[in-house]
């Protein structure tokens, strides 16, 4: 067995199966279990993984941030708070053919600050946080967990509403999404169910 394949046996746990509307079809999605959230980031950031890739993974799983959000990151968008950590995203949105640029707060789970603060130490307010093409992070997540990139996106979100107790209006203002529509498709499996103090 690869190490590959090891990891990805030995994460197999923290996974579950969902339901995802896509173009008007059900469509099967594979995202983290919401009982298993924090176990999961635990169990990255313990494991024979490349720090870059459990830095991407724990970051998009805690923030709810697209991957390419999180690989066009800078030192300057972190934001540090004693012992912890927030990232502003930027988002840009179209409307009626005007752009304009949002910012979105999200949390960097107390597991991942640590390492997050000793891997930018060196580095200039300007620079990237990573240097890796989102086809290389889509290779990587599915040979280690057999998910697609936006798979810990939905498993944020599913987090949120079953285990933060948010509504479906917060959500869509801490995600920018637009619409009650855009958030219901991201949890809508499940439905039968402020920044720093999202990890307590």
């Amino acid at each position: 067995m690869s190490k590959w394949d090891s990891l990805k046996a030995s994460s197999d746990r923290f996974f579950m199966e969902v339901q995802r509307i896509h173009a008007h079809k059900r469509i099967m999605l594979r995202v983290v279990n919401p009982d298993y959230f924090e176990q999961f980031i635990k169990f990255v950031m313990g494991s024979r993984i490349e720090l870059k890739y459990k830095l991407i993974i724990c970051l998009e799983l805690s923030s709810g941030s697209r991957v390419s959000e999180i690989l066009g990151l800078r030192k300057k968008d972190l934001i540090f708070k004693d012992d912890k950590i927030a990232l502003d995203i930027v988002v840009k949105k179209k409307r009626r053919g005007e752009g304009r640029e949002l910012h979105r707060f999200g949390s960097v789970h107390p597991l991942v600050v640590k390492e997050l603060r000793k891997f930018v130490f060196s580095l200039g307010d300007e620079d990237k946080l990573f240097t890796i093409h989102r086809s290389r992070v889509w290779e990587m997540y599915g040979k280690l967990f057999g998910i697609g990139t936006h798979s810990l996106r939905h498993s944020f979100v599913i987090w949120c509403y079953e285990k933060q107790g948010m509504t479906i209006e917060e959500i869509v203002n801490k995600m920018l999404f637009s619409s009650n529509v855009m958030a219901q498709r991201y949890y809508n499996t499940r439905v039968d169910k402020g920044v720093w103090d999202m990890f307590g």
